[in-house]
C-alpha cells in the first residue's frame, strides 16, 4: 500500500501555480514550465516516500527539501498525525522563513 500524497496548504498551492504562471508568461519555452512542474512533483514524491529523510528547518518540526537541482526551489513541509503538509515552495530570493505563520489546512 502506497503512502498518501502530501497535502499542499492553500498558500503553497497558490505559490506553486504562481511560479508556473510566472515561467509560462516569460520568454521561456513550455519545456521550461513543464520541467519546473516535473521537478516540484518529483520533490513531492520523494517527500511522500521518505518524509524523515530531509533536514529540519531551524528549531521546529518543519523540514526542508532542496534546493531542487534546476530551479533551486526549497520545499518546506511538516508531518503531523501521519499527514505530510507542504507549507511552502520557496524561491531562494524570498525572505527567510516567510511561511512560518501558515496554517495547516487545505
Amino acid at each position: 500500500m502506497s503512502k498518501p500524497d502530501p497535502i499542499l496548504v492553500k498558500a503553497a498551492n497558490i505559490e506553486f501555480n504562481r511560479w508556473a504562471d510566472f515561467l509560462f508568461h516569460r520568454p521561456y519555452t513550455t519545456k521550461v514550465v513543464s520541467e519546473f512542474v516535473e521537478e516540484i512533483e518529483d520533490a513531492f514524491e520523494k517527500i511522500r516516500d521518505h518524509p524523515d529523510r530531509y533536514p529540519l528547518e531551524g528549531y521546529s518540526d518543519y523540514r526542508k527539501f532542496g534546493p531542487t537541482p534546476k530551479h533551486h526551489f526549497k520545499i518546506i513541509y511538516t508531518v503531523r498525525d501521519n499527514v505530510t503538509w507542504i507549507v511552502a515552495i520557496a524561491h531562494p530570493a524570498r525572505r527567510v522563513r516567510y511561511w512560518t505563520r501558515r496554517q495547516l489546512r487545505r
